[in-house]
């Protein structure tokens, strides 16, 4: 009987430096990581959010929603994981964009 070893990726570590092919690749094999970015090929990892960031984030989510409710054209969102080129996946906490 043959059995077929699955190969893992490595896990992500900061400061690794990868392409966004890859950095998805072993971002899907570490379902427990929430928060991590690409920016300009180097992998970026969120430490853990304090209460006055927190505050800070919920008025402005507030904001974003009052603004892009009274704004024709835009959209807003948390927490999202972009593919925005080759080196650079953010996953901003908030965002506010103009559609096409």
């Amino acid at each position: 009987m043959s059995s077929l070893a699955v190969a893992v990726p490595p896990p992500l570590h900061e400061g690794d430096s990868l392409d966004a092919a890859e950095f998805l690749r072993r971002w899907d094999a570490m379902p427990e990581l929430r928060q991590a970015e690409l920016i300009n090929g180097i992998v970026f990892m969120a430490s853990p959010v304090a209460l006055p960031h927190s505050t800070f984030h919920n008025s402005l989510s507030g904001w974003v929603a009052v603004y892009q409710s009274q704004t024709p054209g835009c959209e807003a969102g948390n927490d999202g994981t972009w593919k925005m080129g080759p080196r650079d996946i953010p996953q901003p906490d908030i965002f506010l964009r103009i559609l096409p």
